[in-house]
């Protein structure tokens, strides 16, 4: 028989983990705000290049697709950024 003495999460991170999610949600909400703001910024610099970007319904990555490779990509915007 094995016990979980050798295996699953170390007790002091379940109870951080605890702590963290029946404590105040505050801080969520606040980091769901920046996360919007920051998403929107990029959605607009997208659109302003031309490239067909939708808002994504529940995450904060945002995927578009572009021309070419997404090294070519990489490189013109830092170019446009000299």
């Amino acid at each position: 028989m094995k016990t979980n003495v050798d295996s699953g999460a170390f007790e002091a991170i379940q109870e951080a983990g605890i702590a963290a999610l029946s404590g105040p949600q505050d801080c969520v909400r606040d980091m769901n705000i920046i996360y919007k703001e920051r998403r929107d910024a990029l959605l607009t610099g997208l659109k302003e290049l031309r490239l067909e970007v939708k808002p994504p319904k529940a995450t904060f990555y945002v995927w578009a697709h572009v021309n070419g490779s997404s090294s070519d990509f990489s490189k013109m915007l830092l170019k446009k950024q000299e």
